[in-house]
């Protein structure tokens, strides 16, 4: 690999440089805070060691290409003009534009007259997880086959199930991401778990993945006795895009598919009330609900399409796990889930991660969010006894 191999990466919209993300590579800091320096002045000057989750630098850093973030204002970022060539026009703003340039400019100069490469973070070392089972087919939807990742704990059992659904904003990911820091307090727990793919938007749109998790967990019903579950306690865990589909399937509560506990993490659960507060249609919302612009059409989708307006008597318990500091979905949209919950007389409590961001991978690099972990196997083994 040459030594000018690394990836820096500008995403977050059009706002100024402010600093560099480490993606959790410390021994970058000096030589950033070198080629940083000459930019103190216009305001660039934060290392984090964090990592911003969901954009392009992390494929690189997962397979030893260092990559990094710049961390940045954010400027109108996830409207319907990011990404565009609408964008240069009217929106941006020159001063910020020649700020980053020069300091993106700057990092490529060095990066490619350094004769040493960039340090690098140890790959992660593959692992065998004794009792998992790979590649399961769990549903054919036209030609379409759709399969499950299963873990069964040694003895007889029958255990506590939960089945797992990734994020992604509903257009991307797969079984083996966004959700696996749950792999592990779930089999040290005793618990069967299957993480599970399902159809993608924008080609197949809404419904389809809500469909997708209900025909998964009739497929662990109907397989129950083979994966050593007991069926009176399985429970739904889902993070992000993937905290919406568990919300909402747990909210239509279909007897065929019905689960006795809900985990979302930082799901959105109304999808009409963040729409109307951004004044316009997400780029995930138009690939999911097939929707452009916000009329009366439109936000009566949204609405149709949100947990919140399926809670009705009768639901399984929920646990709602979020970060304070989460800026794709708001904080706010757990506690007020939680609230209609409870007022339609269901159980329902929420999990506050103080400063979390979006993403528990992010959350495995600070110990001090690692406590939802143990929260939500001492809620599972509570609410599944």
């Amino acid at each position: 690999m040459p030594p000018a191999a690394r990836y820096f990466n500008l995403d977050n919209g059009s706002g100024r440089i402010r600093g560099v993300f480490l993606q959790s590579n410390d021994m970058a800091r000096p030589i950033f805070d070198a080629w940083l320096a000459p930019f103190h002045d216009l305001g660039a000057a934060t290392m984090s060691i964090r990592n911003t989750t969901g954009t392009d630098h992390l494929s690189f850093d997962a397979v030893g290409l260092p990559g990094f973030q710049f961390i940045q204002d954010p400027v109108e970022y996830e409207t319907r003009t990011h990404h565009t060539n609408m964008d240069v026009y009217d929106r941006l703003q020159k001063t910020d534009l020649m700020q980053a340039s020069a300091i993106m400019a700057s990092f490529v100069y060095h990066a490619a007259m350094r004769e040493e490469m960039l340090p690098r973070k140890p790959l992660p070392q593959p692992q065998t997880r004794t009792g998992t089972i790979p590649d399961v087919p769990y549903t054919k939807v036209g030609d379409v086959t759709l399969k499950l990742d299963a873990y069964v704990p040694e003895g007889d059992g029958p255990f506590p199930a939960a089945i797992l659904v990734h994020g992604g904003g509903f257009t991307k990911g797969d079984k083996q991401t966004y959700v696996k820091p749950l792999f592990d307090p779930l089999s040290d727990a005793n618990f069967t778990w299957f993480t599970i793919n399902y159809r993608l938007a924008p080609q197949l749109k809404y419904p389809a993945a809500v469909e997708d998790v209900e025909s998964a967990i009739r497929f662990v019903r109907q397989h129950a006795k083979r994966y050593k579950v007991d069926p009176d306690r399985i429970a739904l865990i889902g993070e992000s895009a993937g905290g919406h589909l568990v919300s909402m399937v747990g909210a239509r509560n279909k007897p065929e598919s019905r689960v006795n506990a809900v985990v979302s993490f930082y799901g959105p659960h109304d999808l009409e009330r963040r729409a109307v507060e951004q004044k316009q249609v997400s780029e995930s919302m138009r690939d999911f609900l097939g929707i452009a612009e916000l009329n009366p059409k439109s936000i009566q989708t949204l609405h149709d399409a949100s947990p919140v307006a399926h809670v009705a008597p009768g639901m399984p318990p929920y646990l709602l796990i979020h970060g304070t500091k989460d800026e794709q979905v708001p904080y706010d949209q757990s506690p007020q889930m939680c609230e209609k919950m409870k007022a339609a007389g269901n159980a329902c409590e929420v999990f506050t991660v103080e400063g979390g961001a979006h993403g528990m991978g992010g959350w495995e690099k600070d110990s001090a969010y690692q406590k939802y972990k143990g929260k939500m196997i001492e809620w599972l083994n509570e609410t599944l006894k």
